[in-house]
Protein backbone atom coordinates (compact mmCIF):
# COMPACT_ATOMS: atom_id res chain seq x y z
CA UNK A 1 0.00 0.00 0.00
CA UNK A 2 1.38 3.55 -0.64
CA UNK A 3 2.41 5.87 2.01
CA UNK A 4 -0.87 8.32 1.85
CA UNK A 5 0.68 10.95 3.81
CA UNK A 6 0.27 14.29 2.18
CA UNK A 7 3.90 16.12 1.52
CA UNK A 8 2.86 19.61 0.98
CA UNK A 9 4.16 19.74 -2.98
CA UNK A 10 0.92 20.48 -4.19
CA UNK A 11 -1.75 22.46 -1.88
CA UNK A 12 -4.58 21.85 -3.70
CA UNK A 13 -6.41 18.39 -3.83
CA UNK A 14 -7.02 16.80 -7.53
CA UNK A 15 -9.47 14.40 -8.35
CA UNK A 16 -8.14 12.10 -11.12
CA UNK A 17 -9.60 10.30 -14.30
CA UNK A 18 -9.48 6.89 -12.26
CA UNK A 19 -11.56 8.04 -9.42
CA UNK A 20 -7.89 9.00 -7.17
CA UNK A 21 -8.49 11.61 -4.85
CA UNK A 22 -4.60 13.28 -4.57
CA UNK A 23 -3.15 15.98 -2.77
CA UNK A 24 0.28 16.10 -3.50
CA UNK A 25 2.04 12.53 -3.41
CA UNK A 26 -0.39 11.01 -1.36
CA UNK A 27 -3.92 9.26 -2.75
CA UNK A 28 -7.28 7.63 -1.62
CA UNK A 29 -9.38 5.87 -4.23
CA UNK A 30 -12.62 7.67 -3.99
CA UNK A 31 -15.83 5.10 -4.84
CA UNK A 32 -17.59 5.60 -7.96
CA UNK A 33 -21.10 6.41 -5.27
CA UNK A 34 -19.24 9.74 -3.76
CA UNK A 35 -17.16 10.91 -7.09
CA UNK A 36 -20.00 12.91 -8.18
CA UNK A 37 -19.69 15.05 -4.48
CA UNK A 38 -16.00 14.71 -4.15
CA UNK A 39 -15.92 15.90 -7.56
CA UNK A 40 -17.91 19.11 -6.78
CA UNK A 41 -16.47 19.58 -3.44
CA UNK A 42 -12.94 19.52 -4.53
CA UNK A 43 -14.12 21.64 -7.43
CA UNK A 44 -15.20 24.45 -5.31
CA UNK A 45 -11.97 23.87 -2.61
CA UNK A 46 -12.21 26.22 0.36
CA UNK A 47 -15.49 27.39 -0.51
CA UNK A 48 -19.11 26.77 1.35
CA UNK A 49 -20.79 24.05 -1.78
CA UNK A 50 -24.69 24.77 -0.65
CA UNK A 51 -26.72 21.45 0.65
CA UNK A 52 -28.92 21.91 -2.84
CA UNK A 53 -26.05 21.35 -4.79
CA UNK A 54 -24.62 18.51 -3.28
CA UNK A 55 -28.24 16.78 -3.41
CA UNK A 56 -28.36 17.99 -7.18
CA UNK A 57 -25.05 16.08 -8.07
CA UNK A 58 -25.52 12.97 -6.00
CA UNK A 59 -29.33 12.97 -7.86
CA UNK A 60 -27.85 13.39 -11.24
CA UNK A 61 -25.49 10.66 -10.33
CA UNK A 62 -28.69 8.70 -10.15
CA UNK A 63 -28.93 7.78 -6.14
CA UNK A 64 -31.61 9.19 -3.78
CA UNK A 65 -31.35 12.03 -1.49
CA UNK A 66 -32.57 11.58 1.20
CA UNK A 67 -31.63 13.44 4.18
CA UNK A 68 -30.11 10.38 5.90
CA UNK A 69 -28.18 9.55 2.40
CA UNK A 70 -26.97 12.83 2.43
CA UNK A 71 -25.76 12.61 6.19
CA UNK A 72 -24.13 8.99 5.48
CA UNK A 73 -22.64 10.34 2.23
CA UNK A 74 -21.13 13.38 4.07
CA UNK A 75 -19.95 11.35 7.10
CA UNK A 76 -17.97 8.58 4.80
CA UNK A 77 -16.65 11.31 2.63
CA UNK A 78 -15.40 13.17 5.77
CA UNK A 79 -13.47 9.87 6.57
CA UNK A 80 -11.97 9.19 3.46
CA UNK A 81 -10.56 12.48 3.21
CA UNK A 82 -9.02 12.95 6.53
CA UNK A 83 -6.29 10.03 5.28
CA UNK A 84 -5.21 13.52 3.36
CA UNK A 85 -5.16 15.59 5.90
CA UNK A 86 -8.63 17.50 4.88
CA UNK A 87 -11.79 17.85 6.19
CA UNK A 88 -14.94 18.48 5.60
CA UNK A 89 -16.55 21.75 7.70
CA UNK A 90 -20.31 22.22 7.95
CA UNK A 91 -22.38 25.47 8.27
CA UNK A 92 -25.24 23.91 9.36
CA UNK A 93 -28.27 24.74 7.17
CA UNK A 94 -26.11 26.51 4.32
CA UNK A 95 -24.01 23.82 2.93
CA UNK A 96 -20.43 22.11 3.00
CA UNK A 97 -16.81 23.11 2.61
CA UNK A 98 -13.64 20.74 1.95
CA UNK A 99 -10.86 21.86 3.63
CA UNK A 100 -7.22 21.71 5.06
CA UNK A 101 -7.31 19.87 8.01
CA UNK A 102 -5.04 19.56 11.38
CA UNK A 103 -2.65 17.68 9.72
CA UNK A 104 -0.38 16.39 12.39
CA UNK A 105 2.95 15.15 10.73
CA UNK A 106 4.43 13.03 14.14
CA UNK A 107 1.00 11.12 14.07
Amino acid sequence: MPDTTPTGDDPLPRLDEDGLLRLGDAWVAIPDAQLPVVALLVDHFGNLVSKDAIVAAYVAAGHSAHDASIRSLLARISRRVAVLGLQLETARGRGVMLSPGAWDSNS
